[in-house]
C-alpha cells in the first residue's frame, strides 16, 4: 500500500472566494484536478479537488473545489496537505471509512448509537453517532476518546468526558445514565 506524502502547510486565505496560500515542499508537488488530503495528520485528512493553482517559488495560491468561502479557507489554516494513499483514511469522501455503520458504544457497555460518517472540523473530524431516539452526537475522532474497536461485533467503544452527551442532547435517555466509577 502506499503512504500518504506530505506535499506543502496552508499558510493562510487568500481572496474572498476561497483560495490558499500554501508553502510547497516541491514547486512540481500539485497540479490542476489534483485530489489531494488536507489535515494535521494523513489519519484525520478529508479529501479535496485542486480546482487551479497559481505558482509562485515555493509558494502557490490553490484554489479548492469544496472550499467557497473566506470563512471556509480560514478553517484550513496550518493544515498539511497530503498526496492521496491507497488506504482508507477517515473523513475522506474518496472511500467509505469501514466504521460507518458500526455501533457506538460507551466504555461501559452502553450503545450511543449507530456511526453515520464524519464531518469537517478544523482540527480533527467529527465522527456523526445517531442515537436511537434520533438524536445526533458529534464526537471527535481523536485517540483521547477511542478505547478499542471489535471487528467481530462492528463496534467501536468510546469514553467520554463527564457531561458531555448532556451538552449535546439534554434530556435523552442516554444523557440521564448514571456513569460507572
Amino acid at each position: 500500500m502506499k503512504q500518504s506524502k506530505h506535499i506543502g502547510t496552508i499558510l493562510r486565505p487568500h481572496g474572498l472566494d476561497g483560495s490558499v496560500v500554501v508553502e510547497l515542499n516541491s514547486a512540481d508537488a500539485v497540479v490542476n484536478g489534483m485530489e489531494v488530503l488536507i489535515g494535521l495528520s494523513p489519519s484525520y485528512a478529508v479529501a479535496y479537488t485542486i480546482e487551479s493553482v497559481n505558482l509562485n517559488n515555493e509558494r502557490a495560491i490553490l484554489r479548492l473545489a469544496q472550499i467557497t468561502t473566506r470563512a471556509d479557507a480560514e478553517r484550513l489554516r496550518e493544515h498539511g496537505i497530503f498526496t492521496v494513499s491507497e488506504q482508507a483514511v477517515q473523513g475522506t469522501s474518496l472511500v467509505p471509512h469501514p466504521i460507518i455503520g458500526w455501533k457506538a458504544v460507551d466504555y461501559n457497555g452502553t450503545l450511543l448509537g449507530e456511526i453515520a460518517g464524519f464531518e469537517n472540523a478544523p482540527t480533527y473530524p467529527m465522527l456523526r453517532v445517531v442515537t436511537s431516539g434520533g438524536g445526533v452526537l458529534l464526537i471527535p475522532f481523536v485517540d483521547a476518546f477511542i478505547v478499542g474497536t471489535n471487528d467481530a461485533a462492528r463496534t467501536l467503544t468510546i469514553q467520554l468526558p463527564d457531561g458531555f452527551i448532556e451538552a449535546q442532547l439534554p434530556g435523552s435517555k442516554l444523557a440521564t445514565r448514571k456513569r460507572k466509577r
